[in-house]
């Protein structure tokens, strides 16, 4: 659930900068409750996060059903052959 800080806000938007390592009542404490956030983004960062606990953190705060988890690098990422499967078709 961590950001950088923008250059510019976007108005209607909180930004919250946070520890990549945070328990369930961490993230409901200083985020919000389940079901609340419509973005979760990450840049460059997500190779040090434990995946395990970052995904059920995602999957909990985003809104369903339509919440986004946006994630970029400079580099294409690559997960597993599951994911690397989807994901590099856009870069076909």
């Amino acid at each position: 659930m961590g950001n950088s800080i923008p250059v510019r806000k976007l108005p209607n938007v909180r930004y919250e900068c946070t520890s990549p390592n945070m328990s369930m009542s961490e993230l409901e404490a200083k985020i919000g409750p389940e079901s609340s956030v419509d973005l979760v983004k990450v840049a460059q960062a997500l190779h040090w996060f434990d995946h395990d606990a970052f995904d059920n953190q995602v999957k909990w705060i985003l809104k369903k059903p339509h919440g986004v988890f946006a994630a970029w690098c400079y580099t294409n990422l690559k997960i597993d052959d599951e994911f690397d499967h989807v994901f590099h078709k856009f870069y076909a």
